[in-house]
């Protein structure tokens, strides 16, 4: 095998090591997510509200998108706070002030949040504006995180000693090889 070609072999393994033990979630791409409110009709106005990622556990960042709507069209706006309750225990809340910033589509609101316990939260998206105000509320269910061991990582790490072990073997049997050759 020509050094060049060992090269790229040698990356191609890497690259594909490096995916298999990058956590996905870092990866994931930020949509809309799952749909939780289609266009509820609250005060003056209609909500709909999206979760992301599609299913949550309690180390993920939960984004709450949400878009509002009035006789005229989308309402940019509005003071929108999501607030978070964890089951029937009012004591334990999560709040995040939904804004254009936070949203990838500036047409929408969105809020980032944390729950930190799993179980059943109840999600409430209130609305002030000058014409108005409304409230609209979903459930969601938090998965505990996961804490199995980490076997990409064990795996990626003996993928990078064979890879390490193979590059190098090969270098030592085409050193002796050349010996050999410049010997006869």
């Amino acid at each position: 095998m020509s050094c060049s070609r060992q090269i790229i072999v040698s990356l191609v393994v890497l690259l594909l090591l490096i995916g298999s033990v990058i956590p996905d979630r870092a990866v994931r791409s930020h949509g809309l997510g799952k749909q939780q409110l289609e266009r509820v009709e609250t005060g003056p106005f209609r909500v709909s509200a999206w979760t992301d990622p599609l299913s949550i556990d309690t180390d993920d960042e939960l984004h709450v998108t949400i878009a509002i709507e009035d006789e005229r069209g989308l309402v940019l706006n509005a003071d929108i706070e999501v607030k978070a309750v964890y089951g029937d225990d009012d004591a334990i809340q999560e709040r995040a002030r939904a804004t254009h910033d936070n949203a990838a589509n500036k047409l929408h609101y969105e809020a980032p949040l944390t729950l930190p316990r799993e179980g059943r939260w109840d999600l409430t998206v209130t609305i002030e504006t000058d014409q108005g105000s409304g409230e609209a509320s979903f459930d969601l269910t938090v998965e505990a995180a996961e804490t199995s061991i980490p076997w990409s990582w064990i795996g990626g790490g003996i993928g990078g000693v064979l890879v390490i072990g193979f590059v190098v073997g090969n270098r030592i049997r085409l050193a002796r090889q050349e010996k050999d050759m410049q010997r006869t």
